[in-house]
């Protein structure tokens, strides 16, 4: 498991991004339901009682049963078998059922291998809530009531909410924990800070199967499910077929598939996947996320981490895989996933036309070319802004393999630190002699620090312009100068204030307003090559944990003092000043002179984390890069430290 982000503030226009509220389809979200929930069960809110099992109703169903809108049925700590205590049907009732202390853990219902825990079946909407319950041993078969789906909770033409529970050890054909089939028209089902884990669906969704349906997921962790048929068990975590769904603050980990889609599966469904982690899942292909036939899929501020493929077949995308399907990625990072074949990162097939924005593509492996990515047959794809570091390959293509692959486009992306055992150790354009020439175009690009950085076959068509190639590349406003990084050899690709590569791309081609971490994409006049913008820059290299040592580094100008600041919080608005925005609360905790930038343009100062700092806690940093009323001094963005 990877540990948690250290979240980053960059200004007040980052923090509602433009690219982000243009994927938010539906404008009326979980927490604004349960609001309207709550607000339309006043009305009867006098009437409203509570009912309680076992001490008033001997069984969970028979409460249900004498329940009416707006009730609350309580369930005392325990466990519950038998009938009565599973297979539970609100009948369409606006009522909540919940486990008593609100702790899911205390308040069991055990279905025991025969049967599931609900049933929702009689147009049961947002009102109709199940709460801080655990669900554990649900067990369904195509001969069950609403059929083979929901081990633990089915919902068929209903969209109630689940909240605060955990469904564990539940099996079925289709969503080992949940499953939501057929729409219902006026609203989306619900699942609400759960955990579903160690459930199997043998043909789909080993935690949630959704078809035909919008769901919503929201801080929810999937975890340790898996989708076992060998000839359609896809999506171990996820699976989502004709919907588009919405899953946000989620954790989808260690899944498993025996065919397609480790972590998430898509089949026609164009999900939204918002500041999601998607880690240590594997499958046949798409070991983090499989895409077909997806054209408007969109991940924002999501990780894609240490996924991989399994050794039984096809072994494509460690990390994402997409066939007929565009999606679109912004603020990803796609690091240390594994391919048996083709794309460690990220594998495109068949007039893929995926567009990366802001992304950082890292660490990641693949046996046969395209250790980042691999584009084969694909149409147009568009990476703008992107790190493409340290990946590698038993083959061709360290950082991007294009075979067959036209009107692909790299703007203001730094492929730097990659590997390959051939040819191409950051690009590879390739036709293999067959008369499907690739037509690749790099524009304000840095190329370097690899052996064969790029290597153009047959008769592909390769343009490189205003770009730093190591080694070389015939084109309008290239160079071949050391770029100055920060430090390569620890994998900062920061630039320095002596770069070559500051002022020296061309704006035409800029297209958006930030760079890779959310500074302003052009800081003077001109925009620099690669995907990061040279401007007073505070960023954070380890973990927080109490008492442990961190290390912060800050790029600048040679010579400049450098003063940091510790906030109680962030500001709401950020305070204006003659060198930029200020984003912490006034007064500071503490400020403090922390050193100098030295001539090589990075600082790296080290500190202890103060061991009263609690896990969970947030502190807020920002410094200052030169002396208040500098004419070249600059307040950096800010970092807020996330104590695991």
């Amino acid at each position: 498991m990877i540990c948690a982000r250290t979240k980053s503030i960059f200004d007040s226009n980052t923090l509602v991004s433009m690219r982000v509220m243009a994927k938010l389809r539906r404008p009326v979200a979980i927490a604004t339901l349960l609001v309207l929930a709550f607000l339309n069960g006043l009305a009867g809110w006098a009437s409203a009682a509570t009912l309680s099992v076992p001490a008033q109703y001997a069984t969970i169903q028979d409460a249900i049963d004498a329940a009416v809108a707006g009730d609350v049925v309580e369930i005392a700590d325990g466990t519950y078998r038998g009938a009565g205590n599973k297979n539970l049907d609100f009948g369409g009732k606006a009522i909540t059922v919940c486990g008593a202390s609100k702790e899911p853990t205390l308040c069991v219902i055990d279905c025991e291998g025969d049967g599931r825990g609900f049933y929702f079946h009689s147009g049961e909407g947002n009102d109709s809530i199940v709460e801080a319950l655990t669900i554990s041993k649900g067990s369904v078969s195509s001969g069950s009531p609403g059929g083979a789906g929901g081990g633990g909770v089915c919902c068929t033409n209903s969209a109630p909410l689940v909240v605060n529970c955990r469904i564990l050890h539940c099996t079925a054909g289709y969503g080992g924990a949940y499953c939501c089939s057929s729409p219902f028209a006026s609203e989306a089902p619900g699942l609400i800070d759960c955990l579903l884990k160690d459930n199997t669906g043998n043909h789909g969704g080993g935690g949630v199967s959704c078809s035909g349906w919008d769901l919503e997921i929201t801080r929810c962790t999937i975890t340790r499910n898996a989708a076992t048929s060998v000839s359609d068990g896809n999506g171990g975590g996820l699976f989502f077929d004709y919907c588009d769904p919405i899953v946000t603050d989620c954790a989808i980990t260690e899944n498993s598939a025996s065919e397609e889609g480790g972590g998430v599966y898509c089949h026609k469904a164009d999900p939204l996947l918002k500041n999601c982690t998607i880690a240590e899942n594997e499958a046949d292909a798409g070991g983090g996320l499989f895409f077909l036939l997806c054209p408007d899929a969109a991940l924002v501020d999501c990780v894609i981490d240490d996924n991989g493929t399994n050794s039984s077949g096809q072994e494509d995308g460690g990390g994402i895989y997409c066939n007929v399907s565009d999606p679109r990625l912004d603020d990803c990072t796609i690091s240390r996933n594994r391919a048996g074949d083709h794309g460690g990162g990220l594998f495109c097939l068949n007039s893929c036309k995926p567009e990366l924005t802001n992304c950082t593509v890292t660490d990641n492996v693949s046996a046969n070319g395209g250790g980042g990515m691999y584009f084969y047959y694909s149409n147009t794809p568009t990476l703008t802004n992107c790190m493409i570091t340290h990946n590698g390959t038993g083959d061709d293509g360290g950082g991007v393999y294009c075979y067959k692959t036209t009107n692909a486009t790299l703007t203001n992306c730094t492929l730097a630190g990659n590997s390959s055992s051939y040819y191409g150790a950051a690009l590879v354009c390739d036709s293999y002699g067959q008369g499907y020439p690739s037509d690749v175009t790099l524009s304000n690009c840095i190329v370097w620090n690899g052996t064969y950085q790029i290597w153009n076959w047959d008769n592909s068509t390769l343009t490189v312009t205003y770009s730093d190639v190591e080694g070389g590349w015939t084109g309008t406003g290239n160079i071949d100068d050391d770029p100055l990084f920060a430090d390569p050899a620890s994998g900062d690709y920061h630039l320095t204030a002596n770069s070559p590569c500051l002022d020296a791309g061309h704006n035409a081609v800029v297209s958006e307003l930030f760079d890779f971490e959310g500074d302003p994409r052009i800081v003077a006049d001109t925009v620099d090559m690669g995907a990061d913008e040279f401007d007073a820059h505070l960023y954070l290299s380890s973990r927080v944990v109490p008492g442990w040592t961190i290390e912060l580094k800050i790029v600048g100008y040679a010579g400049a003092p450098v003063t940091l600041f510790l906030g109680s919080g962030l500001a709401d608005p950020p305070y204006a000043t003659q060198h930029g925005q200020f984003f912490l609360n006034w007064p500071t905790l503490w400020k403090g002179k922390i050193g100098t930038i030295p001539t090589g343009g990075l600082l790296i100062f080290t500190t202890t984390v103060p061991s009263h700092w609690t896990s969970g806690s947030e502190h807020p940093i920002q410094a200052l890069v030169g002396p208040w009323g500098g004419s070249q001094t600059k307040l950096t963005n800010a970092v807020v430290l996330a104590v695991e």
